[in-house]
């Protein structure tokens, strides 16, 4: 079990982690800012799916194929980009 001190520091820590804006979070105010609420909502969803997209990959196991295969590496790469 946690002693209270440690916890009390995960705590803090986590909740400033949590609090603090990512990049995502910044690009979706700037564009709202500049370019209006649809705008800023579209960058919101964008963000949402490629979060989604990249949980979703990581849970059947893309990313360690990828570390172990430069070929299926530079395959996803290509399908990205396209």
């Amino acid at each position: 079990m946690f002693q209270t001190e440690m916890l009390a520091a995960y705590l803090a820590a986590v909740l400033l982690v949590i609090i603090s804006p990512g990049p995502d979070n910044i690009l979706a105010i700037s564009r709202g800012s500049s370019q209006g609420p649809l705008a800023g909502s579209l960058s919101s969803i964008g963000a949402g799916l490629s979060i989604m997209v990249h949980t979703v990959a990581a849970a059947l196991g893309l990313a360690l194929l990828l570390q172990a295969s430069p070929v299926a590496f530079w395959a996803v790469k290509v399908v990205g980009a396209a």
